[in-house]
C-alpha cells in the first residue's frame, strides 16, 4: 500500500514506453474510426455548405477591397500628375 501511495505521489513522467505509445496510437485510431462511422452525413453537408458560403463571402470582400485599392491607386496617381503639372 505504501509503495502504491509513493508511486501516486511522485510526479508523472513524460516518457512512455514504446508499447504504451503504440497502444495509445492504436486506441486513438480506433476512436477516430468510430467517430467517423457515426458522423452524420447531413451534418457534414451542412458544414460543407457553410464553408462554401464563407468562402464566397470572403471572395466578394476580397474583390471589393481589390477594387477599392485600384481606385485609391488611381486617385494617388492622378494627384501626383496634378502636382507635377503645377510645378
Amino acid at each position: 500500500k505504501e509503495e502504491l501511495q509513493k508511486q501516486l505521489d511522485e510526479p508523472m513522467t513524460i516518457t512512455e514506453t514504446p508499447l504504451i505509445v503504440a497502444e495509445k496510437r492504436a486506441l486513438e485510431e480506433e476512436l477516430h474510426i468510430l467517430k467517423m462511422s457515426f458522423y452524420d452525413r447531413r451534418e457534414a453537408d451542412t458544414e460543407i455548405e457553410s464553408f462554401k458560403q464563407t468562402i464566397k463571402q470572403l471572395e466578394e470582400k476580397l474583390e471589393q477591397l481589390r477594387n477599392e485599392c485600384q481606385e485609391l491607386y488611381k486617385q494617388k496617381h492622378e494627384y501626383a500628375e496634378e502636382q507635377i503639372a503645377r510645378m
